[in-house]
C-alpha cells in the first residue's frame, strides 16, 4: 500500500497514471480518539519536465477531513427516514386501536358483570338461578380472571405502543418545567429496581449506577415525564448490555467475576446541558450503531423489546426539546450516549450537600464521600425557547 493508513493502494495510483485523472474516494471510516473520523482522498496526476525536458510523472495526493460532512449528511438521511416511518405508523397506529379498544372494552364489561359490587349482577343472576358468588369461585378456580387480566395487561401494553406510534407523526405543543434533573435520575433508578425482572439483573451481575458530579444539582427546564421516558430507555438497555457481556463471556471463559458498571455524566457547556450515559457492556456494531434509532430496528429476542424505544427518545429529544442525541460504542467495549439538551445557565443558590436517601446503589468515590461534607452547587439553567400549553394524550 502507498498510504495504508487511509487505504490507498498502488492499484490506485496505477489507474490515475493510466487514465490521466483526479480520481477521489470519499469517506474512508477511522477508529480515532475512540469516535470514528471520515476523510476524502484526492489523487491528482501530476506531469512535469525538468530542467532538461524531462517528463516527470508523479502524483499529488490530498487528505481532506469530512467528518463533519458525513454526520451531516448521515442526520438528513435519519430525519427524512423518521418523517416517512412517522407517517407509515401513525397509519398502523390508528388501524391499530380501533380493535384494540374493542377487545379492552370488552374485558372491562366482562369484570363490571362479574363484580360482586354491583347489585344489578345480583338481581340477574338470582334471575336465572345462579349465585354471583359461585360463578366468580368457578372462574376464579379455573384460572379464567387470571386470563381475563393477562388479556387486559397485554391490551394496555398494546396501547402504550400504539400511543409510542402516534409519537412519530405528532408534533404538538407541550410544557418545559424547571425540573432538578439528578432527582428525576434518582427517580428513574428506583423505578429500575422496582422492576423484579431488571432488579434480579442488576443483582445478579453486580452492576453499579453512578452519577457525576453528585456534588452538583441542575435544574432543567423540560418536560418532566418524557426525559424520564428516555433516561429509563437509555437505562435498561445498558443493563441489559451488561448482562448480554456477562452471559457471553460466561460461556467462552467459564465462570468470570460478574461486574458492569453505568456511569450517568452531567455537564454543562456553553449553553448547552449534557447528559452523558456510559456502561461497559457489550457494545454494538457499525451497523447496528448506524440503525440505533430506527424504528422497530431491534437485536434483543421476542418479549425482551418492541425497537421503538430508543427511536421514541430521538423523537423526544430532537422534536420536542430541540436537543440532540449522539451514540458511540465498540462491540465488547460498551456504550456512550450523549444527549445535548439546548439551555442557558445561572447559578442561582448554595445549600449544604446531603447523603443521597434513595437508597440506591452508588459507589462512591472519595471524591463523592468528600463532596457531601462540602458545599452542594445549585445550578439554574433557562430555555432560550417560551413554553407551550400542555400536550394531551
Amino acid at each position: 500500500d502507498v498510504f495504508p493508513l487511509f487505504g490507498i493502494s498502488k492499484n490506485n495510483i496505477d489507474e490515475v497514471f493510466k487514465h490521466q485523472k483526479i480520481q477521489r474516494i470519499e469517506g474512508i471510516p477511522k477508529a480515532q480518539f475512540q469516535k470514528t473520523l471520515y476523510y476524502d482522498a484526492t489523487l491528482c496526476p501530476i506531469n512535469l519536465k525538468s530542467s532538461r525536458q524531462e517528463s516527470i510523472k508523479g502524483c499529488l495526493i490530498r487528505i481532506d477531513n469530512v467528518t463533519d460532512r458525513v454526520n451531516l449528511e448521515n442526520l438528513m438521511i435519519q430525519n427524512e427516514k423518521m418523517l416517512s416511518i412517522g407517517e407509515l405508523a401513525a397509519g398502523m397506529a390508528h388501524e391499530i386501536n380501533n380493535p384494540l379498544s374493542t377487545v379492552l372494552q370488552g374485558v372491562q364489561n366482562i369484570f363490571r358483570r362479574l363484580s360482586v359490587d354491583v347489585e344489578r349482577n345480583y338481581m340477574i343472576a338470582e334471575s336465572v338461578g345462579a349465585d354471583l358468588k359461585t360463578i366468580n369461585g368457578y372462574l376464579s378456580k379455573r384460572d379464567i380472571i387470571k386470563i381475563l387480566t393477562s388479556i387486559q395487561e397485554s391490551g394496555e401494553q398494546a396501547v402504550n405502543i400504539v400511543k409510542n406510534l402516534l409519537e412519530f407523526s405528532r408534533k404538538g405543543p407541550h410544557v418545559k418545567k424547571e425540573i432538578a434533573i439528578n432527582a428525576l435520575i434518582e427517580r428513574c433508578i428506583e423505578l429500575i429496581r422496582s422492576n423484579e425482572e431488571l432488579k434480579s439483573i442488576i443483582e445478579y451481575n453486580q452492576i453499579k449506577i453512578m452519577i457525576e458530579p453528585e456534588d452538583t444539582t441542575f435544574m432543567v427546564p423540560c418536560n418532566k415525564s418524557e426525559i424520564q421516558q428516555v433516561l429509563l430507555n437509555i437505562l435498561k438497555n445498558a443493563i441489559h448490555a451488561i448482562a448480554d457481556k456477562n452471559e457471553t463471556q460466561a460461556q467462552l471463559l467459564g465462570n468470570p467475576e460478574a461486574g458492569g458498571v453505568i456511569i450517568i455524566k452531567l455537564s454543562l457547556e456553553t449553553k448547552i446541558f449534557c447528559i452523558e450515559i456510559k456502561d461497559n457492556g457489550s457494545g454494538m456494531s457499525a451497523t447496528t450503531l448506524n440503525r440505533l434509532f430506527d424504528p422497530f430496528y431491534t437485536t434483543k429476542p421476542p418479549g425482551r423489546g418492541t425497537g421503538l424505544g430508543l427511536a421514541v427518545s430521538y423523537f423526544i429529544i430532537t422534536n420536542h426539546h430541540g436537543g440532540s442525541i449522539d451514540a458511540t460504542s465498540r462491540e465488547n467495549e460498551g456504550t456512550n450516549i450523549k444527549i445535548k439538551l439546548p439551555a442557558q445557565a445561572q447559578k442561582i443558590r448554595q445549600k449544604l450537600a446531603e447523603p443521597n436517601k434513595a437508597g440506591l446503589d452508588y459507589a462512591p468515590t472519595n471524591k463523592t464521600k468528600a463532596s457531601l461534607r462540602s458545599t452542594k452547587v445549585q445550578i439554574g439553567i433557562k430555555s432560550n425557547s417560551q413554553e407551550n400549553p400542555q400536550i394531551t394524550h
